[in-house]
């Protein structure tokens, strides 16, 4: 299980963050689209007058360590979105069935390694 985990708006339940907890994960979600550049949004309360999980969620990623961890994300994951959206040109999937665009994404993405490795490979003999 990783250190930490990072996830956008859309990942977000109590079940979720339950999960986090249960295994051991730092577990940072979105609670709604994050301007990585601008400053935190105070929090309303002390973290001792609440125990709801979405006020706690957003508290512990409005933090000065919690937007250091989220604003990775910009540089670990979404690069790779973008360059398989505007370089491969991949838009949507042909298929249909999560069988299907489970296979087809697994395609695409391998593809898009191999494409870097090849690109990167240096000769053994020179």
């Amino acid at each position: 299980m990783p250190e930490t985990t990072l996830g956008d708006a859309g990942y977000w339940s109590p079940a979720n963050a339950r999960y986090g907890e249960d295994y051991g994960t730092n577990l940072l979600i979105a609670m709604q689209r994050i301007d990585h550049g601008g400053p935190p949004e105070p929090p309303s309360m002390r973290p001792e007058e609440t125990t709801d999980a979405r006020e706690l969620m957003r508290r512990k990623v409005a933090s000065a360590t919690g937007r250091a961890l989220y604003a990775q994300r910009k540089v670990i994951v979404e690069p790779v979105f973008g360059q398989i959206k505007e370089a491969r040109g991949f838009r949507r999937f042909l298929l249909r069935g999560m069988q299907k665009v489970s296979g087809e994404w697994s395609m695409l993405t391998a593809t898009h390694n191999l494409s870097k490795l090849y690109r990167n490979a240096r000769p053994a003999f020179a």
